[in-house]
């Protein structure tokens, strides 16, 4: 029975460690190939660890914003930029980074570092919005970017120019995202409750929650396989912001703006120019 357990314990930390991090360094497409303009460029992190980012800016004369995006845990920004991609034509710059060990940025990811590189990328997308002297500052968070983009706000300085904060189809427990996945599986669904032992939620968002002080929209399908509404609406719940919910159906995980989802993307639009300035 001991050994049992252990193997099921080991199961359960493999499957939590996976939902995390899953990098890779392939090129899936770069802005170019969209007839995009676009900057490769690299920031470091707290520590000093080089981070890899693209810039891509629209060819508007009198821009509407910066993005920053928070991409999810699998793969690179070469395939998650596509997701805001077409915000770019509609002028808007957009701000994609990795975190350390995706794509070319340097490093292994892990909680604490990865916090930091969070930091970091909201105070080299600061700089860049200074520069640009644009209207809108934004933060855009997919899945993991979602935890990851709110715990980092905690303890960026300038979060009082956040003009708005979105969270799409995103969570903000790891041990409670680790414990659903857990218990989806029908001979580890006894221990369940064994992944607050596997997982911390020192560098997560859910005990900040309601202190964060910015405008925020929360985004989630009824129809996300990966993460469950549950956890997007207790996020919304938890919110003490001035905050608006989208319940989406027939929408897989951050499927939000794919394909011809052009509803989607003008109501986007329509709340960004609703922004006070």
């Amino acid at each position: 029975m001991k050994n049992l357990l252990f193997l099921l314990l080991t199961l359960s930390f493999v499957g939590c460690s996976n939902l995390l991090y899953h990098p890779d360094d392939i090129v899936y497409s770069t802005p170019k190939q969209f007839n995009l303009d676009y900057k490769d460029l690299y920031f470091n992190s707290k520590d000093g660890t080089k981070l890899h980012a693209w810039l891509l800016e629209t060819k508007a004369k009198k821009k509407k914003g910066l993005v920053v995006f928070f991409h999810g845990n699998a793969q690179n920004l070469s395939s998650h930029y596509l997701s805001l991609a077409w915000m770019v034509n509609k002028d808007y710059d957009l701000l994609i980074f990795d975190y350390r060990g995706y794509g070319k940025s340097e490093g292994e990811p892990n909680p604490k570092d990865v916090n930091d590189d969070a930091i970091s990328a909201l105070e080299y997308g600061k700089s860049l919005f200074d520069k640009g002297k644009y209207p809108r500052f934004i933060v855009y968070a997919q899945s993991l970017g979602g935890v990851i983009a709110l715990r980092g706000l905690k303890d960026f300085s300038a979060r009082s120019r956040v003009d708005l904060l979105v969270l799409d189809s995103t969570f903000s427990s790891y041990q409670e995202i680790a414990r659903d996945r857990v218990s989806q599986v029908w001979f580890l669904w006894p221990i369940q409750h064994l992944t607050y032992l596997l997982m911390s939620d020192e560098y997560a968002s859910y005990d900040y929650i309601e202190q964060f002080d910015r405008p925020a929209l929360v985004i989630h399908s009824k129809d996300d396989q990966v993460i469950p509404l549950k956890f997007g609406e207790e996020i919304y719940q938890k919110l003490k912001v001035k905050k608006d919910m989208w319940v989406l159906e027939g929408v897989p995980h951050i499927g939000t703006y794919h394909g011809n989802a052009f509803k989607e993307r003008e109501r986007l639009l329509n709340y960004l120019e609703k922004l006070s300035q």
